[in-house]
């Protein structure tokens, strides 16, 4: 990963509300990503809650999981509207 995508991974990581969300409203566990991320659960867990915040190279990869799962959850819906 490169340096301007740690950077533009951090400045997009959404506040812990949002995070909980994106991945409820994708049906993903905390287990299925934290192994995504490579990270123990219990890890995860604090990210999403906002009680620590992940590395730069963390946080871009946990920051690109969330647009994607967002994207991919609102897809459907967009689909049937047109």
């Amino acid at each position: 990963m490169s340096l301007t995508d740690e950077v533009r991974g951090g400045a997009n990581l959404p506040p812990p509300a949002d995070r909980r969300r994106i991945r409820l409203e994708a049906g993903v566990t905390q287990t299925r990503m934290a192994t995504e991320l490579g990270v123990a659960r219990s890890t995860f867990i604090w990210w999403e809650t906002g009680a620590h915040q992940p590395d730069p190279a963390n946080r871009a990869r946990y920051a690109t999981l969330l647009r994607d799962l967002a994207r991919a959850s609102a897809a459907p819906a967009e689909e049937t509207r047109a």
